[in-house]
């Protein structure tokens, strides 16, 4: 083989509650997940249009419960930390229920405990200027009419320690989840630098999430789950070996300019179905700073499938978007970047499955468009990938970055490419080598295959002008690879 180069993501609770009378809903919506009805709202668990919030008992704190005329609840927090004991928190269409709370930074905990099996309905409009969680282990059904506007919110099937709450704990840990499902089809928007917490075993987001300069975590599975209040943890999950499916889905749009977004998902060891699911689009972009971080995170079981959008760019330098899992598939319409707009470095995008990796989309990491070098896209896998997708890291006023792929084995192929396999090819090479330098880093070998696939192969791989191809092989960190130092055979052609 030939290289041809120019070189180189106090109570008064005495107030009575008010018990709204049950209406039937004109439509019936069923939400599938899995294949399994997770939550379905017909008439017989219908939320009337003006239905609020009942049965409130304070288990911790201060707080009054005013209901001023039908269709409206006005918590008026005095403590800094409140946790409530609710028989329902149902807000129907034309309803409102508002939160009013000493500063931004306080916390109202919102714990149902239905005797039913019905999911908390928020139909209408939920609002508060601190922080909001409402806890159910039936699920919590946010619709597309839906407004919910807070400082911070958590939604979750979890449970929480009301003493840790009440003592001021700026990380709290979810536990003893229920079956039900978080779904949110409406719109949840927080304060500036503020958090959106969506936790459960199956969580879904067809709305819209919008948190500027803020936090976004959608996490699934585990039998623990913490959340970080004000730090940049979000959300960190404990699994234990007997739990089962885990799902995370985005089919609509996470807005948090500048900030940081993670979908994590933790199922147990057997599960090979997808647990995270992201076809609809991710923004963590900035246009007055860095890019924003991006997460998919599905630990290591199941596969992560994005077939959607997730931008981490921004006007100074590019961002990080980060996929990982037991298999990850970026599939033909998933658009994948963390460019420099303006100025600055490209960022850094990591695909890393641990069976399979697979990149048949587009990915970038360009620099920007004024000053800057190009940034870093990884393919990697400790088994297998395929990759027939495009991937830039160009600079229009500096360097170009680097795109490694980084499996267990890399055969190279002389010829072109005729279908997805997991080999890279002659033609693979020239046209990566348009837009990148080129590492192929092998845990062990690095082979090339002495016959001809497709058309056009001269047994001559000729890299673009200033493009640098590197192929290496290293020790791996795997078990029985550990001291395999690796082999570079280029014996499959007779000239090099």
């Amino acid at each position: 083989m030939t290289v041809l180069s120019r070189a180189s993501v106090k109570t008064t609770s005495g107030l009575n509650s008010h018990r709204a009378t049950l209406k039937s809903l004109a439509t019936t919506t069923a939400l599938t997940v899995l294949g399994v009805a997770l939550i379905g709202i017909s008439p017989a668990n219908a939320v009337d249009d003006f239905e609020t919030p009942a049965g409130e008992r304070i288990v911790g704190g201060q707080a009054t419960f005013e209901r001023p005329e039908l269709g409206k609840l006005d918590v008026r927090q005095s403590s800094d930390r409140l946790v409530v004991d609710w028989d329902s928190f149902n807000i129907g269409k034309k309803a409102k229920t508002e939160f009013y709370q000493p500063n931004s930074n306080s916390l109202a905990v919102n714990r149902v405990l239905s005797k039913g099996t019905d999911p908390t309905k928020i139909l209408g409009t939920l609002k508060a200027n601190g922080q909001v969680m409402v806890l159910d282990r039936n699920g919590v059904f946010v619709s597309n009419d839906a407004v919910v506007n807070a400082s911070a919110v958590t939604f979750s099937t979890g449970n929480v320690d009301t003493a840790s709450v009440m003592r001021g704990d700026t990380i709290l840990e979810l536990n003893n989840f229920g079956e039900g499902s978080i779904i949110n089809e409406g719109t949840i928007s927080v304060a500036d630098a503020g958090l959106v917490a969506l936790v459960g075993k199956h969580v879904s987001n067809r709305g819209t999430i919008n948190a500027n300069m803020g936090r976004v975590a959608l996490a699934s599975g585990g039998e623990k789950v913490t959340v970080d209040l004000y730090g940049d943890n979000l959300v960190e999950i404990a699994l234990a070996d007997d739990k089962g499916r885990a799902l995370v889905e985005n089919s609509g749009t996470i807005n948090a300019q500048d900030g940081i977004v993670e979908l994590t998902a933790q199922a147990a060891k057997d599960v090979v179905d997808e647990v995270i699911n992201m076809d609809g689009v991710i923004q963590a972009s900035s246009f007055t700073q860095k890019g924003g971080k991006i997460v998919l995170s599905g630990g290591n079981s199941g596969t992560v499938k994005v077939s959607g959008t997730a931008k981490a760019s921004g006007k100074t330098g590019g961002g990080t978007v980060k996929v990982t899992g037991q298999k990850v598939e970026i599939t033909e319409t998933a658009d994948v970047s963390a460019d420099a707009t303006v100025d600055g470095d490209g960022g850094n995008v990591y695909f890393i499955g641990r069976e399979m990796a697979i990149l048949r989309g587009k990915s970038s990491a360009k620099g920007g468009e004024n000053s800057g070098n190009g940034g870093f896209v990884e393919l990697s896998s400790d088994d297998e990938f395929s990759f027939t997708g495009f991937v830039d890291t160009t600079a229009a006023n500096g360097e170009t970055g680097t795109f490694l792929i980084d499996p267990r084995d890399i055969i190279i192929r002389l010829g072109t490419r005729t279908g997805a396999d997991s080999f890279i090819y002659e033609g693979d090479i020239e046209t990566m080598s348009l837009t990148n330098n080129i590492r192929l880093e092998a845990r062990r070998n690095i082979t090339v295959d002495s016959s001809i696939y497709g058309t056009g192969s001269d047994g001559i791989v000729r890299l673009a002008p200033n493009s640098d191809l590197l192929l290496k092989t290293s020790n791996s960190p795997f078990g029985a690879e550990a001291n395999n130092s690796g082999v570079i055979d280029l014996t499959g052609n007779t000239t090099y």
